[in-house]
Order: structure tokens, then C-alpha cells, then sequence
């Protein structure tokens, strides 16, 4: 199964993400996009019933784009991509809320995130996954 297809339970979490996106997310400058984010994680958490995790740009290990530390609930980001942000608030839910993990917590986020994405914008994921920008999706 294609990772965007993992999950198909994300309306919620896609409305918002296709909110955010329309309401011109890829015109805004990097601080905004990142206040955008953070944004979209409070939302997430009112969703989920979770703390909210905080957001920033900042070190990750080498060869990762993002990640997310479980004592200090931090997302560092190296940009402002929405599939790397889902991905790492996933890793969040897996840890705060009350989630059933698919495979392996990898599997599960990647997957989340994807499927997310896809449902609220299906022709930017398209393109994304064509110029080779999303990791684990080979064609949608």
C-alpha cells in the first residue's frame, strides 16, 4: 500500500492543513510559514486532545530534516515543509496521545503525514511526489 493511502481517518487534520494552504502558506515568508505551523499544531492538539508541541527551526541530527525530542515535546524543523512538520507531530501523537502505531513508528508517521497532505492537497502532493520531494512515495 502507498503511504498516502495508510490512513484514512484524516479529515479533520487534512481540512486544516487545506486551510492553511489556501490561505497562502507557500507565498508567506519562512517566520511566517513557521507561525503558521505552530498554528497548525495548536489546532492538531485541540483535535487530538494533546499538549501542544513547540515548533522551531533548528539542529537536527545529520541526515534528517526534522525531528522530535519526547522530553521537551520540541519539533526542530530544518525547513518550513508541511509533510516534515505532520511527520514529526505525529511522532508527538504517538507519544502524548492515544494513537494505535501501523508497522512502526516510522511506517506510522510518514504515513500520517502523507495521507494527510494527499487528502488536503491532492495535486500539490502529486507534484511533490514527482520532483521527488516526498520520502517513501513513489507515485500517487
Amino acid at each position: 500500500m502507498s503511504l498516502h493511502r495508510v490512513f484514512n481517518q484524516v479529515d479533520k487534520a487534512a481540512a486544516l492543513v487545506k486551510a492553511t494552504v489556501k490561505d497562502g502558506y507557500f507565498r508567506q515568508e519562512r517566520e511566517e510559514q513557521l507561525n503558521r505551523l505552530r498554528e497548525l499544531a495548536d489546532k492538531l492538539s485541540e483535535i487530538y486532545g494533546v499538549q501542544t508541541a513547540t515548533i522551531k527551526i533548528g539542529p537536527v541530527r545529520p541526515g534528517a530534516y526534522a525531528c522530535y525530542n519526547i522530553v521537551t515535546k520540541k519539533i526542530n524543523l530544518t525547513n518550513t515543509s508541511i509533510v516534515s512538520f505532520l511527520h514529526e507531530y505525529r511522532h508527538h501523537l504517538q507519544h502524548q496521545g492515544n494513537v494505535r502505531v501501523v508497522r512502526n513508528k516510522e511506517y506510522d508517521a510518514q504515513g500520517w503525514a502523507c495521507s494527510v497532505y494527499y487528502k488536503a492537497c491532492p495535486g500539490l502532493f502529486s507534484r511533490a511526489v514527482q520532483q521527488g520531494r516526498i520520502m517513501g512515495v513513489k507515485e500517487v
